[in-house]
């Protein structure tokens, strides 16, 4: 037969041929489907993911906000703690550096800002605001106040000129101080930079740590991990103005304003406590609730950092009567406040 086939079998060949040509096709166009069908399932589970990403934030903000939530399953016992660490901190910050008491914690992640490293960790911006209210509730126990009556004493009018700025300086501290009183709560934002160590299988959020510390913020809320716990960095509260206005000696506070009225010092005091501007005709006083006012007005909350490294600003909201200095938001509001 050699290489010859019979008649009858030609037929036959062709048919296999025909029938094999369409298998193949359909094993390509299988494969295909299967590699559609797979990129469907890959897509589906990255949704996923960013699903429990997401919803794992919102809870995290609302524990760090004081809300009540029925599920804490996506959080670990180590997220937990902190959560409690931290609000136990505010509540400090407030009491030992501000001489207030800490009415609210408002917590929001900007997951807009949300990305995730090459260790697989989380990185996204925070945003708390933090409400308080004043422990001093009558204007004639402030200290700079009780300071400058002393001053008077001290003077005992024998300086007229001394005298009539030490009595326009208690005057206009002790107006200030009682509308900042009237006004009751007052809130103001910390910035946080989280990274966040997530188990995606169990879809738990194992770790954080976090910090506020950008070019205008030393790190006033700061959390490191150590030997692989999360370690809070505490600023020193001696050191905050509030903390030592209330733990200055009155003599000592009035001999510092004595030494500023009657120019015998380029100290404007602000460590001490005893706030205000000298002027050549009297010293006046800093408002810290029209500064407040006017940082409300003209300042905003943001995650944007257009052309700046480590800064947030938004201009949006900037007072056009001043020059806008790029990357300065604190030339642009503590300057003009």
């Amino acid at each position: 037969m050699g290489g010859f086939l019979p008649s009858g079998m030609k037929g036959d060949l062709k048919m296999n041929k025909t029938v094999r040509k369409y298998l193949i096709i359909a094993c390509v166009l299988a494969t295909i489907f299967a590699t559609l069908g797979a990129s469907k399932s890959i897509k589906a589970n990255k949704i996923s993911t960013n699903d429990f990403i997401s919803q794992a934030l919102i809870s995290y903000q609302k524990l760090m906000s004081g809300e009540n939530i029925e599920d804490k399953a996506q959080m670990s016992d180590t997220i937990l703690q902190l959560v409690n660490e931290r609000q136990s901190f505010y509540q400090k910050y407030f009491s030992e550096g501000l001489n207030s008491d800490l009415v609210n914690i408002e917590s929001e992640f900007d997951q807009t800002t949300m990305k995730t490293t090459s260790t697989g960790e989380i990185e996204v911006i925070e945003i708390v605001n933090l409400t308080g209210i004043s422990k001093l509730q009558n204007a004639a126990d402030y200290p700079p106040y009780q300071a400058a009556l002393l001053a008077l004493k001290l003077v005992e009018e024998e300086d007229q000129e001394l005298t009539r700025k030490l009595e326009t300086y208690a005057t206009d501290i002790l107006l200030g101080v009682q509308q900042s009183i009237d006004e009751g709560e007052y809130t103001f934002s910390i910035v946080n930079k989280h990274t966040i160590s997530v188990d995606y299988e169990k879809g738990i959020i194992l770790e954080d740590y976090y910090s506020s510390e950008s070019m205008d913020d030393l790190g006033t809320d700061k959390v490191v991990m150590f030997d692989g716990k999360p370690e809070r960095i505490e600023p020193d509260f001696s050191l905050m103005p509030d903390h030592m206005m209330y733990v200055t000696p009155i003599e000592e506070l009035a001999n510092i304003l004595l030494k500023n009225i009657s120019g015998t010092s380029d100290d404007y005091s602000a460590s001490s406590g005893v706030y205000f501007i000298s002027t050549n005709t009297a010293p006046r006083l800093y408002s810290g609730s029209s500064a407040a006012a006017y940082i409300r007005t003209y300042v905003r909350n943001t995650s944007l950092t257009p052309n700046c490294t480590g800064v947030l600003e938004n201009q949006i909201n900037w007072n056009s009567s001043y020059n806008a200095y790029d990357c300065n938001d604190c030339a642009n509001y503590v300057s003009q406040a």
